[in-house]
């Protein structure tokens, strides 16, 4: 009798599937106990990693040999030490190191397990994720952005620019890259949380950009933004609402433009068929999630909603997993 390879091979996807939250909370839970900056000061057995961590010894030997067997520690005789390749990602000195980014997966996760429940209900964890709106999601977002932020800035012409407005700017990456490849530009970076702006504020000092980055708080849909401006970002914006929360900010960031100003927005967006691209689609579930109307919309609605508010040239640009959305006044 022939064996059904196709469907075992299937079978042994979703199995693989099923377990492969395995890893990653393996992961996580070491970031958010410190193993990884308690080990920072030199190895340690299991038993004086369990007193610093005031946890059972047990758990922790069997938690450290799998952080081990994961290629993630390293384990000499009986003691555990850091990868000095990990430790440079995962060890902090201070807030705004690229470690927040790994403590902000790990305040996600419980958002996230309850995915059963916001399908069921269609009610967000939109509590938790206001919680979230603090120094570990600014650093994260800092972190998450920062190749992307200097590549944008490139392919945007700002040689006839003056004026920017970065709506949402969170941890600053993109302002700071605008900035830095534009000389002559001043950004001024409109943020509703005040941790996001503690961050920033940090990130502007270290790139001695104080004079040419300007930090202002306010709600997108009530304070005013300021205005003649020559560009407008709008960096992973458009997800966090549904369509007349986005038509109304966009009537409202094209009365902040000057006559032929230009909108450009970044975030991920699906196809027509929503399937694709699968990050996307993927990306759209923790929208769901996190937010109360929020998902990965297609450019074409996009598109449209320009339009719709009396935006001109519309055009969409793929840029990495993203997809870029520019428009003129």
């Amino acid at each position: 009798m022939g064996v059904d390879t196709s469907r075992n091979d299937l079978r042994s996807r979703l199995l693989a599937l099923s377990r492969g939250f395995m890893a990653p909370r393996i992961f996580l839970t070491a970031v958010e106990l410190g193993v990884f900056v308690h080990l920072d000061n030199g190895p340690k057995t299991a038993s004086e990693m369990a007193r610093q961590l005031n946890a059972d010894e047990r758990a922790v030997d069997i938690l450290l040999h799998a952080l081990a067997a994961l290629g993630l520690l390293e384990k000499k005789g009986g003691a555990f030490s850091n990868i000095q390749e990990v430790a440079n990602l995962l060890v902090r000195s201070e807030r705004t190191g690229e470690g927040g980014g790994f403590l902000h997966a790990v305040r996600l996760w419980d958002a996230w397990s309850r995915l059963t429940e916001v399908v069921k209900t269609g009610t967000s964890c939109s509590l938790a994720w206001q919680d979230e709106l603090s120094e570990d999601f600014a650093v994260a977002m800092n972190h998450y952005a920062k190749g992307s932020a200097e590549r944008l800035a490139r392919l945007t012409d700002c040689s006839n620019a003056s004026t920017m407005l970065d709506l949402g700017g969170g941890g600053g990456s993109y302002g700071i890259a605008f900035a830095t490849q534009y000389p002559h530009l001043k950004v001024v970076l409109f943020e509703n949380s005040e941790q996001a702006l503690r961050v920033t504020g940090k990130l502007i000092e270290q790139a001695n950009m104080r004079d040419r980055i300007e930090l202002r708080r306010g709600d997108f849909f009530v304070d005013d933004f300021g205005g003649d401006y020559d560009l407008a970002l709008l960096a992973s914006i458009v997800c966090l609402f549904g369509k007349e929360e986005n038509v109304a900010l966009f009537e409202r960031v094209k009365r902040s433009l000057r006559e032929g100003g230009r909108i450009v927005i970044k975030d991920s967006m699906v196809d027509e068929s929503g399937t694709g691209p699968a990050s996307a689609a993927v990306f759209a579930v923790h929208m769901l999630v996190t937010s109360r109307k929020g998902r990965s919309h297609s450019w074409r609605e996009v598109k449209g909603w320009l339009r719709q508010v009396g935006f001109e040239d519309v055009h969409s640009i793929s840029l990495d997993s993203s997809r870029l959305v520019v428009g003129r006044t």
